[in-house]
């Protein structure tokens, strides 16, 4: 009698935990089928800093197969300093199924920290062009032969065949313009460059937040469906984190964008109207919209006249190219104030600069083309035409 109790206790918990199973495996069989593979980033030959000042970057992991995985993408190539984020030295890795761009995307990095081979001494007829910039210009979502450094080398190295001519990629994802003079001041000059050309970007007043993107453990990291759903939670993480974003700004940058607010229309959805686009500009004040602002002018200004000011003592040509964002591009109203100004202040200090909005509007005009994955990174049919631009402006400019 206490035998068939016992069994009649256990057998539910069985059918539950069978059915709890069979369930799960069934969704992990949709989930590969239908769903897309989610990134993973695996990583090799990771150094560590040596100096007491750098950090990890994250969290990392090293399965069983001695690979590191990070909890960011594709961070862990990050350290972190007293003077802001830098890329691992001499670190070999690749994206798995990258979220945006969904290849695989091969990363390494060389002894200073860039993502170019690896420099020896400057030859006697070598031509050195250190680029700077943000994740556009490090080009997180494509090869590194598919980055506009890339393509600008290689159409520069077929306009002046007797030169040997170097594009060093410096770009490091997420920061903004006061890291990357950081970067040329720790190493950049170290490869004697003789020219410099800034990558800058509408939110270039800031670091760039990232989206953190949280890490299973070894045991569970095999699930396609496990991957998909934490991968839709850091969505809705960041979702979160944007809309407290009024509680953990600045005062400043919640006055300028109430400012913006207060001086121009808005109007929520979409359209090509001046007060639709004033829209999309308040809802990424934190982000790009800051351009708009004279805040964000002072404080890039002041770094550009500190590289300026470097670059007369280090003897090297200083220039600058200005990328818009995706809705300027597309859009039949110009919305283009961002570059009046930066039109205006290179001018006024004579510096060699390319506004890219014009350029890559009348090619949207022309061919419809998409040429971004997002609001502002490169597809590399995007990246070939900007390394073609580039191409065009310094030989006509600097060489």
């Amino acid at each position: 009698m206490s035998k068939k109790i016992c069994h009649g206790w256990f057998l539910p918990p069985v059918l539950i935990l069978t059915s709890f199973f069979l369930t799960v495996i069934f969704l992990e069989i949709l989930a590969r089928l239908f769903l897309p593979v989610p990134p993973r980033l695996v990583i090799e030959n990771l150094n560590k800093p040596g100096q007491s000042d750098y950090t990890e970057y994250g969290d990392f992991h090293v399965d069983q197969d001695g690979h590191i995985e990070s909890e960011r993408l594709p961070g862990g190539f990050f350290l972190y300093s007293h003077t802001g984020t830098r890329l691992k030295r001499n670190a070999r890795g690749v994206v798995r199924n990258h979220a945006v761009s969904n290849t695989d995307v091969d990363i390494s990095t060389n002894s200073l920290g860039f993502r170019h081979r690896e420099l020896g001494p400057k030859k006697k007829n070598e031509l050195r062009i250190l680029v700077l910039g943000d994740s556009i210009t490090f080009g997180d979502f494509v090869p590194q032969d598919q980055t506009y450094p890339a393509y600008l080398e290689r159409h520069l190295r077929a306009m002046f065949p007797a030169k040997h001519i170097e594009v060093i990629n410096a770009g490091v994802g997420g920061v903004d313009l006061q890291n990357e003079f950081a970067i040329l001041m720790e190493s950049g000059l170290s490869v004697e460059p003789d020219i410099v050309l800034v990558g800058l970007y509408l939110n270039d007043a800031h670091e760039s937040p990232f989206l953190k993107i949280s890490r299973l453990p070894s045991w569970l990291d095999w699930s396609h469906l496990a991957r998909f759903v934490l991968g839709k939670v850091d969505k809705l993480r960041a979702l979160y984190r944007e809309h407290k974003w009024e509680e953990q700004s600045p005062e400043a940058w919640k006055e300028a964008r109430a400012r913006f607010a207060r001086q121009n229309p808005l109007r929520e959805g979409g359209g090509n109207t001046d007060a639709s686009l004033n829209w999309e500009i308040h809802h990424a004040f934190r982000d790009w919209g800051y351009a708009w602002d004279d805040g964000y002018w002072d404080k890039v200004l002041d770094i550009i006249d500190m590289m300026a000011d470097v670059s007369q003592d280090h003897h090297f040509k200083l220039a600058f190219c200005y990328f818009p964002v995706r809705f300027q591009i597309t859009a039949a109203h110009l919305k283009n104030e961002p570059q009046q100004r930066f039109e205006m202040e290179m001018q006024r200090r004579r510096l060699p600069h390319l506004d890219l909005l014009p350029v890559l509007r009348s090619k949207y005009s022309g061919d419809q083309q998409d040429l971004l994955y997002d609001h502002c990174h490169y597809r590399p049919e995007g990246n070939a035409f900007i390394g073609e631009m580039l191409a065009r402006f310094m030989a006509d400019h600097l060489l």
